[in-house]
Order: structure tokens, then sequence, then C-alpha cells
């Protein structure tokens, strides 16, 4: 299952900096990153509607869910143009995400986090989640 993976990897880090550093707490520039368990699990679309949430009043789970996949792909192009973040006009649903993910999310996370439930649009390894 999902927990298990997280549960062994959690435990594979944490092994591994206690070994090589002799401490699982390690300075990392102006940050200290603990890789003792357990570690923060983020869901990709929460965690993204949460941080552009000021940007749109459509939730991205609907938009997400729309049968028009070229209606997607404008809401996410016009989101990531009201975030200040120039994209190609060829750009993919997938690219949109990434982006508007990699600016709003990614970039405050310090801590050993897992992203789950990441869109199976961007990843042929993720798996189907039911949104609702």
């Amino acid at each position: 299952s999902r927990e298990d993976m997280i549960h062994m990897t959690q435990n594979l880090l944490s092994d591994i900096a206690g070994k090589c550093c002799g401490d699982t707490s390690i300075a990392f520039g102006s940050d200290r990153i603990e890789w003792a368990a357990p570690y923060r699990t983020m869901p990709f679309v929460d965690s993204l509607e949460a941080s552009v949430s000021c940007l749109t009043s459509e939730p991205l789970h609907d938009a997400l869910q729309w049968d028009d996949a070229a209606e997607t792909n404008k809401f996410l192009k016009d989101l990531c143009a009201r975030a200040n973040i120039a994209m190609e006009p060829s750009c993919t649903t997938a690219q949109c995400l990434d982006a508007l993910f990699s600016e709003h999310v990614e970039r405050d996370i310090v801590q050993p986090t897992f992203v789950v439930d990441i869109p199976t649009i961007m990843s042929p390894l993720a798996r189907p989640v039911r949104i609702g």
C-alpha cells in the first residue's frame, strides 16, 4: 500500500541520515532539515488549490474534472497568466499544473514531504485518484 511505501521510505531516509551524518537533523543553508519520521503528506491538487485560491473563484478540483480538455487547458493557462507565470501558447495542461505547483507550492517545501495524488495527466506512473 502507499502507506507502507511511505513508512519504509521514511525509515530508510532517517536511517541513512543518522548513519551518514550522525544525526537526523541536518543543517542546510539557513534551515535545519529533519529526516526523522513522520514526514508531511501533501495531496497535489488540494495543496495547489489552496495556494492559488486567491487567483480564481473556480475550484481547481472542478476544472480538472471538466469533460472539455481544451477548456481545462485554457483555464490553467489563464491561471498561469494571473500568477505571472510565462507559458508558451502550446503548453499542455500537465505543463501548466507543473508550473503552478513549482511556483506556488514546491518553493515553500523545506522539510521532507510526500506529494501524493498527482494527476495522471502529469505522470504515467500516477494512479487515478477519485476526487471529491
